[in-house]
């Protein structure tokens, strides 16, 4: 795209969605911190066909946190309705929230209402750390990750190797995210988001209508019923 035709606005989606979000609504009905599991649906790269059924059942046989598991979208695009409902099952009232890509899934209903993200390579973590918070990844794959640009976003919390720290690391991860990992989450959502993300709408608008106004044909053309 030629430079004169092109604009950074900066992500429109998830300045929008911050403005709608309404943070009175709640997921449970309680006051325990709330941890959004969130796998990728590639085998090799995700968490959930290896430690899945583990990390449920360490959270259900719990009382400090809850549960929500919303795997990326493309989980179960091509599963049926009794593969969607078994995984929905998992659900447990005023504990557990199983979703297997309901729109809350993909309007980041569960990333704003969350306290701490648990995942493994899922973009999600850049729009959960838009407010920073606690985050923990699950390296089910043994992947030597540290230097390699595509985890960058581990540094952004604790990343296990064992299935059982899962619970342990929840109950410091509020700690060492002011201790260690906050300001790693606020420089890296600027330099992905820019530093001012929240006003990429008023941006669009006015780039678009200043276009508009370039071209007083097509301005008028827009605006004809």
């Amino acid at each position: 795209v030629a430079p004169g035709k092109c604009s950074v606005t900066g992500s429109v989606k998830l300045a929008t969605v911050h403005k709608l979000h309404n943070p009175e609504r709640r997921l449970f009905d309680n006051d325990r911190p709330t941890v959004l599991y969130n796998p990728h649906f590639n085998r090799a790269l995700g968490s959930w066909q290896k430690w899945g059924p583990q990390i449920v059942s360490a959270f259900a046989n719990q009382t400090q946190y809850n549960l929500v598991i919303a795997p990326h979208i493309r989980m179960f695009e091509n599963a049926g309705k009794s593969a969607r409902a078994e995984f929905e099952a998992l659900s447990i009232p005023g504990k557990i929230i199983a979703d297997a890509g309901s729109i809350a899934s993909c309007d980041m209903t569960y990333t704003l209402a969350s306290d701490i993200f648990l995942g493994d390579v899922s973009s999600q973590a850049y729009e959960f750390i838009s407010n920073p918070r606690p985050c923990i990844f699950l390296n089910a794959h043994g992947v030597d990750w540290e230097w390699d640009k595509n985890y960058a976003f581990w540094h952004f919390g604790d990343v296990l190797t064992n299935v059982e720290r899962v619970l342990p690391s929840i109950e410091t991860a509020q700690l060492k995210h002011f201790a260690i990992y906050k300001n790693a989450q606020v420089l890296a959502s600027a330099r992905a988001l820019g530093p001012d993300w929240r006003l990429a709408p008023e941006r669009a608008a006015t780039d678009i209508l200043n276009r508009l106004l370039e071209h007083p044909a097509a301005a008028g053309a827009a605006v004809q019923p």
